[in-house]
């Protein structure tokens, strides 16, 4: 696991890319803020439908303004906030059990930091043998790893796992083929490798020099 990442198999710009992604995740909200806060938002958005369609305090907050007495859009806004928030909580219930609840990401369009990580080593794999690698490849999972840790990220093997294998990548593995070209991310990371990969292949290796150039004869005039 502490094997270099090499320039030309992994841009020093992507690493810093994933370390921020890292970072970020890190500071976000935690499983139980984002439940409690669900739980703030139905409740606040229900309390101000139920105030919008109180017709006296109605009357004393639109203040005869015609425009606002007929408008209708912010109150199905506030019962699909509502419901909406209520339907996210039964997606993600709280955990009954002991331990550590179940991380509660938000659906986006743009990986998680692990799936970037993934993205990266099956682009790159994809790139040499012209398919992507299998959720099960250990050489793939081994590569998501190296670029976890080069990031700052938290140990998946070794002592974090019971058997010192590296599964933990399987389903980033998996949910990473979703971003590859023509998703942007996926072909701004191809882009970058291809990049990278031309730089290396031009730049010469120590000893590899040769002298090409001859000196001409000197031709003696007769």
């Amino acid at each position: 696991m502490s094997d270099p990442i090499d320039e030309g198999d992994c841009p020093a710009l992507l690493i810093v890319m994933l370390t921020a992604a890292i970072e970020a995740e890190a500071a976000d909200h935690s499983s139980l803020e984002w439940l409690e806060q669900l739980k703030t938002t139905k409740r606040a958005a229900l309390w101000l439908f139920r105030a919008i369609t109180n017709s006296r305090f109605r009357a004393l907050l639109i203040d005869s303004n015609e425009w606002a007495e007929n408008e209708l859009e912010g109150l199905s806004f506030l019962c699909d906030i509502a419901a909406r928030a209520a339907q996210a909580q039964e997606r993600n219930p709280r955990k009954a059990g002991p331990g550590r609840p179940r991380r509660i990401i938000p659906a986006t369009a743009w990986p998680s930091a692990l799936e970037f990580c993934a993205l990266i080593a099956g682009v790159r794999w994809r790139a040499t043998s012209s398919q992507w690698p299998g959720k099960r490849n250990p050489e793939a999972q081994r590569w998501c790893e190296q670029m976890w840790m080069a990031a700052r990220g938290n140990q998946h093997g070794g002592l974090a796992a019971r058997d010192g294998a590296l599964t933990a990548w399987e389903h980033h593995l998996k949910a990473a083929k979703q971003y590859v070209a023509p998703h942007p991310v996926g072909a701004w990371i191809a882009h970058i490798l291809s990049e990278a990969t031309a730089k290396k292949q031009l730049k010469p290796r120590p000893g590899s020099f040769r002298r090409f150039y001859i000196y001409p004869r000197i031709r003696q005039v007769t």
